[in-house]
């Protein structure tokens, strides 16, 4: 739930500041501003369905891996737009940012399934569902004021930073380490 949590405040940055963050890199505002915030966030969104839908199915991971590569995924996305000197830089950030979101949310929701006995997963998928926008209470503080405050790229460091710590707790966790995940029985030749 920790881990949730952080990806929560992590999406809550990222999204309050892609928006000034372009209009500030870009030098853009009004209409224009919107329009590539909108293009940015469809990119985002559209790698995060891609994720999920085809490339996820294919991918023997467990909890663990899909946490560690979602979390390095993201933080590399975020470093990319600390970095990106263009559009098409931002958009490729976004692109990464969403596959790795694509990852760890499965990873953590997967996870908190595989920690809880069968009569426990009714409030583990709740605990799940309130902790994906819990953080988004606390994310103006990290985004936007210190946004405002200390600069642009501030949040986006402190959000690398959470990252970071985030695949670390995923590559660490001795209760991460010790789930095992079923493997899906081979097919059945006789049954199309």
């Amino acid at each position: 739930m920790l881990y949730a949590f952080a990806l929560s405040v992590v999406a809550g940055v990222t999204v309050q500041v892609f928006g000034l963050f372009t209009m500030d890199r870009l030098g853009v505002a009004g209409e224009r501003a919107a329009e590539l915030t909108a293009a940015g966030f469809m990119v985002n969104a559209f790698a995060l369905l891609t994720t999920q839908l085809a490339i996820l199915p294919r991918l023997q991971m467990g909890p663990r891996a899909l946490m560690a590569w979602g979390a390095g995924l993201l933080a590399f996305g975020v470093g990319i737009q600390i970095l990106a000197p263009s559009l098409g830089a931002l958009l490729v950030a976004q692109a990464v940012q969403g596959l790795g979101a694509g990852l760890a949310r499965p990873g953590f929701t997967g996870g908190a399934s595989v920690a809880v006995r069968p009569h426990e997963q009714g409030a583990a998928a709740g605990l799940v569902v309130a902790t994906n926008g819990a953080g988004f209470v606390f994310s103006p503080l990290i985004g936007g004021v210190a946004y405002e405050t200390f600069g642009m790229n501030v949040p986006l460091f402190i959000a690398v930073a959470i990252l970071a710590a985030m695949t670390a707790f995923a590559l660490i966790s001795r209760r991460l380490r010790n789930i095992v995940v079923d493997e899906p029985p081979p097919p059945d030749p006789t049954n199309p």
